[in-house]
This record gives structure tokens, C-alpha cells and sequence, in this order.
């Protein structure tokens, strides 16, 4: 039976898995590289790598969202 911290690992992984995807068809390179790093981070259980790709994702998503609503013009 996995504990509650291999299934939100798992949960986090799926997700993120998912979210690279898109990236990739938005042509946010750098969000989708650090997403691909986060999903191996959690493959490999590597609590430390996990902490630290999710900060740099919620930077990079930051970023991202500036460049696409600059684009698209989004208010």
C-alpha cells in the first residue's frame, strides 16, 4: 500500500506530465523543460528537486503568462 506522500508524488508527476504537453503546443519552451525536469524529479522521489522545480515553474508560469497575454494582448 503507497502512503500519501508517493500518491500526491504520483498526482503531482500526472499532472505535470499533462501540463508539458500544453506548453509544448503554446511553444512555452522554458515552462515545458522545467515541468519535464519536475516530472522526473518525482519519478525519482527526489523531495528537494520537487521543492525547488516547483518554485522555478511558478516563476517561469509567471513569465509565460506576461509573454502570452502581450502577445495575444489579453487584458
Amino acid at each position: 500500500r503507497k502512503n500519501t506522500e508517493d500518491r500526491d508524488c504520483e498526482t503531482l508527476q500526472s499532472n505535470t506530465h499533462k501540463l508539458s504537453g500544453s506548453c509544448a503546443i503554446f511553444g512555452a519552451s522554458l515552462l515545458r523543460q522545467t515541468l519535464s525536469n519536475l516530472e522526473t524529479a518525482c519519478k525519482e522521489y527526489d523531495e528537494d528537486a520537487v521543492v525547488a522545480l516547483q518554485s522555478k515553474a511558478r516563476d517561469e508560469w509567471q513569465r509565460t503568462k506576461t509573454a502570452l497575454n502581450a502577445l495575444y494582448q489579453i487584458t
